[in-house]
C-alpha cells in the first residue's frame, strides 16, 4: 500500500468551556489547545508518484467537526500550500473541562473538487495540544473503461482495465468495479472479473464504480485456424455416392459456425458439388479439399471397382461320355450371387 503523511495543523485553537445542570450555571476558565491533523495519503493501487502529483496540485484545506449528537461545531476551507501546511484558526465553541471526543472530517481541494477525503474523531481538551491522524483516500471523479475489446476465438478470457480519475487529471490504476454485460450470449463474467467469449457477436460491457460508469464496446469475430474434414479417409467403388462435411475450428479447437467451398483435385476420379456431396467416377485416387477463410483441410479417397465374389461353379458339359483312352474338354463357368457369369477367374482342376 501506498502512503504519504502530511501534517496540517490548527494552532491556537480557543476552546470555551461552558456547562449547564439543573438549573445553575458555570463558566470554567477558558482555555486553549492546540489541534494538528496529520493527512495520510493512502492507497494500495496508487503509486507514490501519482499520489504526490495529486496531493501537490491540492489548494485548498477543508476540516468539518460535529459532535458525537451529530451537531455541527466547525465547518471551514481554508487555503492549503502543500509544500507548508501548517494553517492556524481559531476556533471558539464549548467542550466539557474533562474534553470532549469529535467527528473530524477532513478533505483536501484542488480548484474547488475533492481530491483527497477522509474521516475520524479526535477528542479535544483546554489547554492540550491534540493530533489526529487522519487517513485520507483518492477521491474519484470519473472512470474510463477500455474503449473496445475484441476477441478473436470463442472461450477466450481478458482483463479489460479500468482506471479513475482524480479531479486533476492524475489516474488511479485498476479500481474495482461493477461489470454489467448486455448479451450474455457474446460475453460472461469470470469469477476473477475478466470477460470470458462465449459466442459470436457484438454487445456491451458498463463498468460502474460508485456513480461514475463507462462502456467498452466487445466484438467476437472468431478466425478460423483449422478446417477438419470428415470422413477424411475414404475407400469406394465406381459409382459411389459420400457425404463429407467439414468444421472449421478456432484456435482454441472450437467449433465454428461457417460455410465450406468444395473441391477435388482430380474430377476424373471424382466429383463433389457445393454442399460436399461427392460422387465416384473412375478408379483411382483423388483428394478432396475444403476450404474455409483461407483454412483448408483434406481426405483423402481412393476409388476401385467392385469385384464379384464367385457364389457357384458350373462344370460342363455335365454329364459327359468318354471312350476308354480317349479325352474330353471340360469347361468350368463361375457365377455370381445373381447367377450372371463370370469371367477371368483361374480354376484349379482335380
Amino acid at each position: 500500500m501506498t502512503t504519504m503523511k502530511r501534517t496540517w495543523s490548527v494552532l491556537g485553537a480557543t476552546l470555551l468551556a461552558l456547562a449547564c445542570s439543573d438549573g445553575f450555571f458555570f463558566e470554567p476558565p477558558t482555555g486553549t489547545a492546540d489541534l494538528a491533523v496529520a493527512f495520510d495519503a493512502s492507497a494500495a493501487n496508487v503509486s507514490a508518484a501519482t499520489l504526490v502529483s495529486a496531493f501537490d496540485k491540492a489548494d485548498q484545506a477543508r476540516i468539518a467537526m460535529r459532535r458525537s449528537s451529530g451537531t455541527p461545531v466547525l465547518d471551514t476551507i481554508v487555503p492549503f500550500n502543500p509544500g507548508n501546511p501548517a494553517v492556524e484558526l481559531a476556533l471558539s465553541f464549548t467542550v466539557p473541562e474533562e474534553g470532549e471526543t469529535f467527528a473530524l472530517v477532513g478533505e483536501l481541494l484542488s480548484q474547488g473538487e475533492v481530491v483527497f477525503q477522509g474521516e475520524t474523531t479526535v477528542t479535544l481538551a483546554p489547554d492540550r495540544s491534540t493530533t489526529a491522524e487522519l487517513v485520507i483516500e483518492p477521491m474519484v471523479t470519473g472512470i474510463v473503461a477500455p474503449p473496445s475489446l475484441t476477441f478473436d476465438a470463442l472461450f477466450d478470457t481478458a482483463a479489460a482495465p479500468v482506471y479513475g480519475l482524480f479531479s486533476t487529471g492524475d489516474s488511479i490504476p485498476d479500481i474495482e468495479v461493477q461489470w454489467a454485460i448486455l448479451d450474455l450470449e457474446v460475453v460472461e463474467l469470470a469469477p476473477s472479473g475478466a470477460l470470458v467469449s462465449v459466442g459470436e457477436g457484438s454487445t456491451q460491457a458498463i463498468a460502474q464504480s460508485g456513480a461514475f460508469a463507462d462502456t467498452t464496446d466487445i466484438v467476437v469475430a472468431a478466425v478460423v485456424d483449422a478446417v477438419v474434414v470428415s470422413p477424411d479417409l475414404v475407400n469406394a467403388d465406381v459409382d459411389q455416392e459420400i457425404q463429407f462435411s467439414a468444421t472449421a475450428l478456432d484456435r482454441n479447437g472450437n467449433a465454428l459456425s461457417r460455410e465450406a467451398s468444395w473441391s477435388v483435385d482430380d474430377e476424373g476420379v471424382a466429383l463433389i458439388d457445393s454442399d460436399g456431396l461427392l460422387l465416384t467416377v473412375e478408379e483411382g485416387t483423388a483428394t478432396v479439399t475444403a476450404e474455409i477463410e483461407g483454412e483448408q483441410g483434406t481426405a483423402q479417397l481412393t476409388v476401385t471397382r467392385e469385384v464379384p465374389l464367385v457364389a457357384s461353379v458350373t462344370v460342363e458339359p455335365d454329364p459327359a461320355e468318354v471312350f476308354l483312352g480317349g479325352t474330353t474338354q471340360f469347361q468350368a463357368i463361375p457365377r455370381d450371387n445373381q447367377g450372371a457369369q463370370l469371367t477371368g477367374r483361374p480354376v484349379e482342376w482335380s
